[in-house]
This record gives structure tokens, sequence and C-alpha cells, in this order.
């Protein structure tokens, strides 16, 4: 219905502690609204809103239409209208706030936020420790050229991974109606084919394995550029279909991107082994440092600024990923090609 014209679409009502909103999809006539609104007196509830009756300015600017991005900027609780691609109604405080004064953020029902960035923190001072300080002590007897890019290129893909993960779960929710369903779904059909993706890179070796890798890592860029335009596009047309249908295509579509995904890890591995192989253990540690990280950082994202935003930023961590392996080795023979 239009919002210019909702104040004349709905009632609420209280009784006790309960607030009840009655709505219809056509506004109330007059001699309709005086009549409910008789009834309404005469069953002992207390009318907070209607067609002539204003709760407050602000409830009574939000239901007029008028409310542009400038007015719910200027609010001081970020009641902006939720979307699919940015549900969480729930998350009243905005990101400045918990920046300013994170612990009186906690008084606006957002605790579950507040912990979230606790845990940043906690998972910044666990990357300084196994990837910032390694990488620093390792810079003074590895030259830079060798070392930057595959700490790079796994700290890339352990983001990029996770951003698209987390998104993808926090998408599913809304198509999929669950929780419990989106987080089944994506970790099933992401787990599964990116397993069978790094099954399959064991056939990419030889005198062509750069050439190989990069064919390859250029088909992940493509999948998830292909996935990140189409999918939406899919949820919105199936959003009415039953579960299972549903449910089918989500995994279909991500266990496709997954295969994909599957590939950089073992690819990036081969690279490193070849090129400088005791490094291969701590990049391992730093993949999963990265990960741990980024399914914080994807949250916030989220709730921030969008799910398409974080999913978007994973595919960004993964072209960064795939400049750093053209880097990588730049001018050595990997052993890999030896072969």
């Amino acid at each position: 219905m239009p919002a210019a014209s909702l104040k004349n679409h709905l009632i609420a009502l209280n009784v006790g502690n309960i607030v009840n909103v009655i709505t219809r999809p056509d506004a109330f006539t007059s001699v309709e609204w005086q009549a409910a609104r008789e009834r309404l007196q005469a069953q002992g509830f207390k009318i907070l809103m209607g067609p002539d009756i204003a709760f407050d300015a602000v409830t009574t600017k939000l239901i007029s239409g008028t409310a542009n991005a400038a007015y719910f900027a200027s609010l001081p609780e970020n009641v902006t209208p939720s979307t699919d691609d940015n549900p969480f109604f729930f998350y009243t405080a905005r990101f400045g706030d918990f920046v300013a004064a994170p612990m009186s953020a906690r008084t606006h029902n957002n605790t579950a936020i507040t912990m979230t960035f606790a845990l940043i923190v906690v998972a910044l001072v666990a990357c300084l420790f196994y990837v910032v300080g390694p990488f620093i002590r390792l810079a003074r007897t590895t030259p830079l050229a060798t070392l930057t890019p595959p700490v790079t290129f796994f700290c890339a893909i352990g983001v990029g991974f996770m951003l698209i993960e987390i998104s993808q779960m926090q998408r599913l929710v809304v198509f999929l109606g669950h929780p419990t369903y989106a987080l089944s779904v994506v970790l099933f059909a992401l787990l599964l084919s990116s397993g069978v993706g790094s099954f399959l890179t064991s056939s990419i070796s030889g005198d062509r394995f750069r050439a190989s890798s990069r064919a390859v890592l250029s088909g992940l860029l493509g999948a998830l550029a292909l996935f990140g335009v189409v999918t939406p596009r899919i949820a919105a047309a199936f959003e009415s279909s039953s579960t299972p249908v549903r449910i089918l295509l989500a995994t279909g579509i991500l266990f496709a991107l997954g295969v994909f995904m599957g590939t950089a890890f073992p690819l990036g591995m081969k690279l490193a082994a070849s090129t400088s192989e005791s490094l291969t253990p701590w990049l391992w540690g730093v993949n999963g440092a990265m990960s741990v990280l980024a399914s914080v950082v994807a949250v916030v994202i989220a709730l921030t600024w969008g799910i398409s935003a974080s999913f978007w930023t994973g595919a960004g961590a993964y072209l960064i990923a795939y400049l750093a392996f053209q880097a990588a080795g730049r001018g050595e023979t990997p052993a890999a090609e030896k072969a």
C-alpha cells in the first residue's frame, strides 16, 4: 500500500502490556473509523494511533510517507525500513554508536552486536600474533617479493571464503524462511563442493601448471560475478515456491560456486610449496586466522551496509588473491611445472 496513506490504514491498540495493530488494504472511511473506535473503546482498548490519533511526532512522520534518508539519519535510533538485503530489524544502533560509546550501545537492545565488536578485537589480536608478528620476523631473512604474494593470497582466500559463506547464510534465512535451513544448506553445499573442487586440482600439474591455475582462478572470479548478479533474481523468482524446491535450488547454485571456490587453496599451496616450501605450515595458519576474523567482519558488513556488500567484499578478496597468485614466484619455475 502507498506509504503516504498508511495512517488511514492502521489502528494501534494497547491492552495491558500488549500492543496490537489492525491494518487493512484500503483506507478506513470516516464512518468505519468512528464505528471501530467506539467498539474498541467499549471493549477496554486504549487506542494509541489511528486515522485522527497521532502517537508522537516521529511515528506520525514515519507513517506519513514523507520520511527520507536524511530524516532517518537524524533520529537517535536506526529505524530505517528493513529489506531482504538488510533484514536486521533488531539492529537499532549505528556503527558510529559502537565506535564512540560501545558500552552505552548495550542499552539499545544491541548487546549481541556489542559482543560482535568484542569478538573483532579478539580476532584482530590473534591475527597480529599469528600473522603480522611472524611476517615481520620472516621479512628480515626472506625477500618481500617471495614472502608477500603467498601471504596475501592465503589471507585473501581466507577472508573471501568466509565472507561469501556467511553472507549466503544470511541471505538464505530470508529465502528459505528459517535459520536452520540456511545453515544446513550452506554448510552442506559449500563444504562438500569445495572438497570436490580441491580434489579436481590434483590433475593440475606439469609444465602448464601456472597457465592452468590462472585459467581456473579466472573461472572462479567469473563464477562469483555471475553468482552475485543472478542469485538475487532467482531468489525473487522462486520465493513463493515450496520449501523443498527452494532448498534444492539453493543447494544446486551453491554447489556449482563451491567447486570453483575449493580450487583456490590447493592451487595456492602447490605454488607456495614450489617457491618457499618452509612457509607452507605457517600459510595454513594464516588462512585459518584470517577466516576467523572474516567470520565476524562479515556480520558487521552485513549489518551496516547490507548482505550484498558482504558478498561483493568477499568477491573482491578473491580478486586480490588472483593478483597475488600472479605475482607469487614470478620468474621462478614451480616444482609443479618441473614434474
